[in-house]
C-alpha cells in the first residue's frame, strides 16, 4: 500500500542529474565519491530522484560512478561540455524530452523527497521555479524546475554573453520564487571540497 501512495505523488516529468564538471576543488569526479554510508555520491541522488520523478535522466559524463549500465536510467551527453551548467541546461531543453524538467547537481546528496516536492507541486508550469531563503546572497539555481518554454531565452542569454545561471535567470522574468526555512536551505548545500566531504561525513556519525 505505502509503494502505490509513493508512486501517486510521482511528479510526471523527467527528473535530471547535471555530471561530468571537472570537479577541480574536490580533486575528483564528484559522482563517484562514496559518502557515509559507502555510496557514490550520485547514487543519493538517483535513490532521491526515484521517489518522486517519472524517469531520471542523467546529463553529461558521469565519471567515477557506473551508470551507463543501468537501464532503468537515460544518459545523454552535454552538447557544450566546458559552458558549465547554463550549457547543459540548453542541451537539455533541445532535447525534446519532456516538457519541464527537475534539475539536481550532482553534489547535492542532502535533498530530500520532502524537499522536491515543494518544487514539483509549484505552479505555473512556464516558469522557472526556485527556492529562496531570507539568507541567501545568490541565486541557487539547483534544484530548480526548468520548463522546455526557457529554450529561446536561454539560447538569446548565451547569445548576448550571459553565460552563468544567475544571469540568465535574473534577465528572466518568468520566475517563481518558493521560501523555505533554514534547516530546508541547508539541505541545498553542495559538497565541493574534500572539507565539505569530510564534515558532512563526520556530521553524519
Amino acid at each position: 500500500m505505502q509503494s502505490k501512495d509513493v508512486n501517486n505523488l510521482k511528479w510526471p516529468h523527467i527528473g535530471t542529474i547535471l555530471a561530468g564538471g571537472q570537479s577541480k576543488r574536490m580533486g575528483e569526479p564528484k559522482e563517484g565519491v562514496l559518502l557515509w554510508d559507502g555510496k557514490p555520491m550520485i547514487d543519493h541522488l538517483i535513490n532521491t530522484l526515484s521517489k518522486i520523478t517519472k524517469e531520471i535522466l542523467i546529463l553529461g559524463e558521469p565519471k567515477g560512478a557506473d551508470i551507463k549500465s543501468r537501464k532503468d536510467i537515460k544518459c545523454i551527453p552535454d552538447h557544450k561540455p566546458d559552458s558549465g551548467p547554463l550549457g547543459g541546461i540548453e542541451t537539455l531543453l533541445s532535447s525534446n524530452l519532456d516538457t519541464e524538467y527537475l534539475v539536481v547537481a550532482c553534489d547535492q546528496p542532502l535533498l530530500t523527497v520532502e524537499l522536491l516536492q515543494k518544487l514539483a507541486k509549484s505552479t505555473p508550469s512556464s516558469n522557472i521555479r526556485l527556492f529562496t531563503f531570507e539568507s541567501f546572497s545568490d541565486i541557487n539555481p539547483f534544484p530548480g524546475i526548468y520548463p522546455s518554454s526557457l529554450l529561446p531565452h536561454i539560447k538569446y542569454s548565451i547569445q548576448k554573453g550571459l553565460t552563468a545561471m544567475h544571469e540568465m535567470i535574473q534577465s528572466c522574468s518568468d520566475v517563481t520564487w518558493i521560501p523555505i526555512n533554514q534547516s530546508e536551505a541547508a539541505l541545498l548545500k553542495n559538497i565541493n571540497t574534500p572539507k565539505d566531504l569530510k564534515e558532512l561525513i563526520q556530521g553524519k556519525k
